[in-house]
């Protein structure tokens, strides 16, 4: 039986998604000529680049393809990444993520801080306990292997991690909506809404995710939680600005 909280967790993500449907716009794409695969674009040397391009040791994957294999937290990616590897005490709630074999010498000790830098958007996550977070509407993840203390700075001997978000396009309105069940009655919902306030300037976009399910062990305890059991929630605003061609009387 859902709580009052879930049912205004679930009653948000499902208006969040109406409002982004209802005001979604209808984009084409055109296939590639050809067939020729798509350009996949990185940003791992601090600016927009081929990955073919990048002479680095890199692993790119897109957002919808996380989505695909089952991706939904970053404890999860070590079946996607080469050479990455994820083993915690703590769970999926504090990953210790080892590239080429390096990692946290301690994997008990939980302030210690680990050799692979993880990031947001450019911005980095220093606390480990923060690492362990649901991946929903992202562009994609970058995954670098080897030193990356020039461009990224410290805690980053064995390689970096960088989850990069979808952010407002500037252009019109669009919204999805993503639902599932699976086992062990775990129930998922995402979605997101973007909204462009000044063509070409000014854009939000506003995305959430909801995961709950039982654990794989029934706790006959009362009121006690169930082994292995999630229960996520998680909500992210992106303002976008692009400043313009200022006009004067």
């Amino acid at each position: 039986m859902r709580t009052d909280s879930e049912r205004v967790w679930l009653s948000a993500i499902i208006l969040l998604v109406a409002g982004g449907v209802a005001n979604a716009q209808q984009v084409a794409t055109d296939a590639t000529p050809g067939g020729a695969l798509d350009e996949i674009i990185v940003t791992a040397q601090r600016r927009a680049q081929s990955i073919m391009d990048v002479p680095l040791a890199i692993t790119a994957i897109g957002g919808d393809t996380l989505v695909k294999q089952g991706i939904n937290n970053s404890a999860d990616l070590a079946s996607a990444v080469p050479n990455l590897q994820i083993s915690s005490p703590y769970g999926s709630t504090q990953p210790n993520f080892s590239l080429r074999g390096v990692s946290v010498a301690n994997e008990y000790n939980s302030n210690q801080a680990s050799p692979i830098g993880v990031y947001i958007d450019d911005v980095y996550i220093a606390a480990r306990t923060s690492q362990g977070m649901g991946l929903f509407d992202l562009d994609r993840v970058e995954v670098l292997r080897g030193p990356q203390g020039t461009l990224f700075g410290r805690n980053t001997t064995g390689g970096a991690i960088n989850f990069i978000t979808k952010g407002p396009s500037l252009s019109g309105a669009n919204g999805y909506a993503e639902a599932g069940y699976g086992n062990f009655n775990t129930f998922t919902a995402q979605g997101a809404i973007e909204e462009t306030l000044i063509d070409g300037q000014l854009g939000l976009r506003l995305a959430a995710n909801y995961v709950k399910g039982n654990g794989q062990i029934e706790n006959i305890y009362p009121g006690g939680e169930d082994p292995n059991s999630q229960d996520s929630r998680q909500v992210r605003l992106s303002v976008r600005f692009k400043p313009g061609t200022a006009h004067w009387m």
